[in-house]
C-alpha cells in the first residue's frame, strides 16, 4: 500500500509540472525520477506507468517516457502505399505527437520513399543525412555495408535504404525441363544462354520478358561488360547483348523474367511454378544490378532534424521487421534478414548469397546519361532513336570532361606560373 501511495504521490508531482509546462517534451527517466524522490525505481517507473494509464504520456520502447501532445504534427510523405502504409502504423507509436499523411505534389513532400531508380539528382531536391546518423549506422556493423554506400555522392550520403533487393532471373520450371532438363543456375553463363535462347526458340518458347524491368536487366550486361565506367564501346556491347536475348519476345510466359525478391514472393502467391538463377556470368564475373527503397528528407523540409530521426528509425530491428514481413525485400539489418529467410517453393537463398555480387555501378555513371537512360526504357522498348539519344548524351558529356580536365591543366599551369 505504501508503495501504491508513494507512486501516486510521485504521479501527481509530476502531472502538475507537465500542465505547468515544466515539462513538455520527454520526461525524466526512471532513474531520474528515483533519484529526485529518493525511492525505489520500481516505484518511479509505476509513477510514469500511472500517467500514461492517465492519458498524459507515452512510453517509448528503447526511448523513454514522453507528454502526450494533443496537437499532433503531421508530416507529409510522398511514396508507395506499401511501405507508406507501415510508417503510418509505426510513426505515432514510435515518436509520439507524430502522424505521417500521403502526397503525391514533391514540392509539398517533407519525407520521400524513393528508389534506386529516382530519376533527379539527390542534391536539387534532398538533405544530406547528418554526418553522426551515417557515423553511427557504420559503428554498429549490424546493417549491410551499402546501408550508407548506395545513396552517397561525393561525401554526402543523401539516403538510408530500408530494403533491398539484388535482381535475379525467374525461370518457368516447366519450360525449363523442355529447354534443358540438366539446368545449373550457377553454371549459367552469357555463352550459355545463347544456346539456351537458341532451343528455347525452337520449340517456339519466349526467352526472356522485356515488359518488366527492363533497365535492370540493361545495366546487369551493361557493368558485367564494362570494367569500370563504361565507354561508348561498352555501351554498343551492352545493347547488342541486350536486343539479341530479348529478340522475339512477345509471349506472356517466357523462359526467362527478372524479379526483385517481392516480385519472386508476388509470383508465388499467383501459384507461378518457377525457381530462381542468378544473373549470367560474363568474361567471368557476376555483377548484380539492385533495387532499394529507402527514406529521404526533402530540401525543403522545416524541421529536417525529426525527419532525420525517422530515417534512422527506419533501418532499426523494430521497424525492418515490421516492413519486410512477408518476403517483401531483405532487410538492411542483419539481424532482422535471418527472420526473413525461407521461401521453400524457390530458391530464395540466391537473394543473399549473390549480395557480395551487387555493384553501384549505375552511381559510376553521369547523371545525364542514367536519365536518359531512364527516358529510353520508360517507352516500353529500347529503339534506335533512344539508344542513339544515350550515345549522343555520353559523347557530350565525354568531352566536357575532357575539356573540364584540360582547363585545371592549363589553370594549373598559370598558376604554377605566376607563383615562379
Amino acid at each position: 500500500m505504501e508503495l501504491s501511495n508513494k507512486s501516486e504521490m510521485i504521479a501527481r508531482a509530476i502531472e502538475k509540472k507537465i500542465y505547468d509546462g515544466t515539462y513538455t517534451g520527454k520526461l525524466p527517466s526512471e532513474q531520474a525520477v528515483a533519484t529526485e524522490y529518493d525511492t525505489a525505481r520500481m516505484t518511479a517507473a509505476k509513477a510514469l506507468n500511472l500517467l500514461v494509464t492517465r492519458g498524459l504520456a507515452v512510453r517509448v520502447p528503447f526511448k523513454g517516457t514522453y507528454v502526450k501532445n494533443t496537437e499532433e504534427r503531421v508530416i507529409r510523405v510522398m511514396g508507395n502505399e506499401y511501405f507508406f502504409n507501415r510508417l503510418a502504423d509505426y510513426v505515432p507509436r514510435r515518436f509520439p505527437g507524430y502522424s505521417v499523411a500521403l502526397t503525391k505534389d514533391i514540392d509539398d513532400a517533407e519525407l520521400m520513399i524513393l528508389t534506386t531508380f529516382t530519376p533527379f539528382e539527390y542534391e536539387s531536391r534532398l538533405l544530406p543525412l547528418p554526418d553522426a546518423l551515417v557515423e553511427r549506422i557504420e559503428k554498429e556493423e549490424r546493417h549491410y555495408p551499402l546501408a550508407t554506400q548506395l545513396h552517397r555522392r561525393g561525401k554526402h550520403c543523401y539516403g538510408m535504404p530500408a530494403l533491398f533487393s539484388p535482381f535475379m532471373l525467374a525461370y518457368d520450371r516447366a519450360a525449363m525441363r523442355r529447354v534443358d532438363p540438366k539446368f545449373v543456375p550457377y553454371e549459367l553463363t552469357l555463352d550459355k544462354m545463347f544456346a539456351l535462347q537458341k532451343k528455347a526458340a525452337s520449340l517456339n518458347i519466349p526467352f526472356i520478358s522485356t515488359w518488366s524491368a527492363q533497365e535492370s536487366l540493361f545495366y546487369s550486361f551493361l557493368h558485367n561488360i564494362s570494367e569500370s565506367t563504361p565507354s561508348r564501346k561498352d555501351f554498343q556491347q551492352a545493347f547488342d547483348t541486350f536486343e539479341r536475348l530479348t529478340a522475339g519476345d512477345g509471349g506472356k510466359s517466357p523462359l526467362f523474367q527478372m524479379v526483385t525478391r517481392h516480385k519472386a514472393a508476388a509470383l508465388q502467391r499467383e501459384g507461378y511454378d518457377f525457381d530462381i538463377s542468378p544473373i549470367p556470368l560474363i568474361n567471368g564475373t557476376r555483377y548484380c544490378a539492385l533495387a532499394s527503397e529507402g527514406l529521404f528528407v526533402s530540401r525543403d523540409a522545416d524541421t529536417p532534424e525529426i525527419l532525420f530521426d525517422i530515417c534512422e528509425a527506419s533501418v532499426m530491428p523494430d521497424f525492418q521487421r515490421i516492413l519486410t514481413a512477408g518476403h517483401h525485400a531483405i532487410p538492411i539489418h542483419r539481424d532482422c534478414s535471418l527472420d526473413s529467410i525461407g521461401c521453400p517453393q524457390y530458391r530464395d537463398d540466391f537473394f543473399f548469397a549473390e549480395i557480395p555480387n551487387l555493384t553501384f555501378g549505375r552511381y559510376r555513371i553521369p547523371f545525364p546519361i542514367q536519365r536518359e537512360i531512364r527516358f529510353a526504357f520508360g517507352e516500353g522498348a529500347l529503339t534506335k532513336e533512344g539508344k542513339e539519344q544515350i550515345l549522343q548524351v555520353l559523347d557530350y558529356v565525354e568531352n566536357e570532361s575532357r575539356r573540364n580536365r584540360s582547363l585545371l591543366r592549363k589553370m594549373h599551369y598559370y598558376t604554377e606560373s605566376v607563383t615562379a
